[in-house]
């Protein structure tokens, strides 16, 4: 990739649908880890108070 005059062309083209294409990609995938790892936080959190609840009405 160069031209006559030995300079390196880094783009042929630019395209802000591109661009914007991977930054909602980006973004989505970041949005999409959150949730999952919000998810896993919530089940831990409930199987923790489910335990802790057992626990209680065992030693009634």
């Amino acid at each position: 990739m160069g031209t006559e005059d030995g300079t390196i062309i880094l783009m042929e083209y630019f395209s802000v649908w591109e661009w914007k294409k991977q930054e909602i990609v980006f973004f989505a995938g970041v949005v999409l880890v959150i949730l999952v790892i919000s998810a896993v936080q919530l089940r831990t959190g409930a199987m923790k108070t489910r335990d802790a609840q057992r626990k209680a009405d065992a030693e009634l």
